[in-house]
């Protein structure tokens, strides 16, 4: 997890988000709204870098791509946040909401940083495949399938067939 660059923003403002709550319409009358939780949810941070040379340009864009855009979370220093720093818990993870925005004046630069309060669980999947051995690879071509084999039959808890009897079955 990348950290956010340790520049101090010249303007920093919040957008709250809403509560979590969904409407339905009835026929008889107004709509009925559920809350699902007591959180508000959908909270936007954005960073405004006013005058900025080329290399802080250069940290938010390179920081941009190691977060994976808009897929990646990451924290903030508390360097950023200045006094204002009981907005947001502090443990809190930021993810981009959009690219950031720039416009170029001569050699100064106006940065404009969106993102996403991210709060709850952050949950990792890492997926194992095994050994990285590659089988031995020859062209095959059937009815049934067509690239390159050795393909697999995979059963979860069933006992599978003999894979040559079934390919053999004709589609019975």
């Amino acid at each position: 997890m990348a950290t956010f660059p340790d520049l101090v923003p010249d303007e920093i403002s919040y957008d709250l988000g809403d509560l979590n709550i969904s409407e339905a319409s009835t026929v008889a009358s107004g709509p009925v709204r559920f809350r699902h939780s007591l959180r508000n949810n959908g909270h936007i941070l954005q960073l405004t870098f006013n005058n900025r040379i080329e290399s802080d340009a250069a940290l938010i864009r390179t920081h941009w791509n190691q977060s994976s855009g808009v897929h990646g979370y990451f924290q903030i220093p508390v360097t950023v946040w200045g006094d204002a720093n009981d907005v947001v818990p502090i443990d809190s993870i930021y993810r981009y909401a959009s690219i950031p925005q720039e416009q170029q004046k001569g050699v100064y630069f106006d940065i404009t940083v969106s993102l996403r309060v991210l709060q709850g669980w952050v949950l990792d999947i890492v997926l194992s495949g095994g050994p990285a051995i590659a089988p031995i690879v020859e062209a095959f071509e059937n009815i049934a399938f067509t690239g390159f084999s050795p393909f697999e039959l995979l059963a979860s808890d069933a006992t599978p067939p003999d894979p040559e009897k079934l390919l053999l079955a004709g589609g019975a």
